[in-house]
């Protein structure tokens, strides 16, 4: 039987052009109001909170805290 092995690096590399295909350039490029640094917001937010409930409320408290939208800060989520 083959051993796996897992190589770390090779994964991340793939990772990093995964997300530079599908997020920067697929998103950004068909959507021209599209802001990438919002856009890089909401993704650190999604893919840390894998797992959880997420909903369009929670992400736009994120993004009220980072000073991407214009509300009312939220305790919870600032800091």
């Amino acid at each position: 039987m083959r051993e796996y092995r897992f190589n770390e690096a090779r994964s991340n590399q793939a990772l990093e052009d995964i997300y530079s295909t599908v997020i920067l350039r697929d998103i950004l490029q068909r959507n021209e109001n599209a802001n990438q640094i919002t856009l890089e917001k909401v993704m650190l937010y999604l893919c840390s909170s894998i797992g959880s409930v997420i909903s369009p409320n929670n992400i736009g408290k994120v993004l009220v805290n980072e000073g991407e939208l214009e509300g009312k800060k939220t305790k919870a989520m600032s800091g």
